[in-house]
């Protein structure tokens, strides 16, 4: 039979029990701590992600609104001309993106405009497109009116003047926004740039 012995080792209990204290005392605080550190990083990130985004919606929009400027002075002129255009303004990205505009812009002004400015632009798109219907209907006619001229002619007449009319105001809107987007970039650009300062 083989003898058991229960000696007990007191100096290995010791010195194991007191390792185990020292690395539970010291490893659950350097745990936690480094946990922190890395969740704050983490969410730095995002925040930098989030902004980031931000910008390139702004910029985006800044950018479709620059080009419908250029596209209303062009038809401008071909409206005085009396050339039915075949092209409209460009409101496809803002119908994508309008949610995350009001989540990324802190001045209400700004919004406000750009819904506004945005409404005007779907309005002279509807008056665009149904100037275009009535300048590209076949030679069947409505009928003359007094002076003449084909009635087709006249409402498109009053279309295009109504467009005519409307576009100054377009064109001034179109500037304080776009002022207003620049200077809202400006300030998201700059936090960027503190808050990205700050975190490294």
């Amino acid at each position: 039979m083989i003898a058991v012995s229960w000696a007990w080792d007191w100096a290995t209990f010791n010195t194991s029990w007191v390792t185990a204290l020292v690395a539970v005392t010291l490893g659950i605080p350097a745990g936690l701590w480094l946990n922190r550190q890395l969740e704050s990083r983490m969410k730095q990130s995002e925040r930098e992600r989030v902004r980031e985004h931000q910008l390139a919606v702004l910029r985006a929009i800044k950018d479709e609104v620059e080009q419908n400027q250029s596209l209303i002075d062009e038809l401008e002129g071909e409206l005085k001309q009396d050339v039915v255009p075949t092209y409209g303004l460009r409101t496809d990205l803002w119908h994508a993106v309008s949610r995350d505009v009001v989540g990324a812009v802190s001045s209400e002004e700004l919004i406000q405009g750009l819904s506004r400015l945005y409404f005007q632009y779907e309005h002279l798109r509807r008056k665009l497109d149904a100037q275009f219907e009535i300048g590209m209907r076949p030679a069947v006619t409505m009928g003359f009116a007094a002076g003449g001229k084909r009635v087709e002619h006249l409402i498109r007449d009053g279309i295009v003047g109504t467009v005519l009319a409307q576009i100054p105001g377009v064109r001034d809107l179109a500037a304080g926004v776009l002022s207003l987007l620049e200077r809202e970039l400006e300030t998201l650009a700059a936090e960027s740039t503190k808050k990205g300062g700050a975190g490294k």
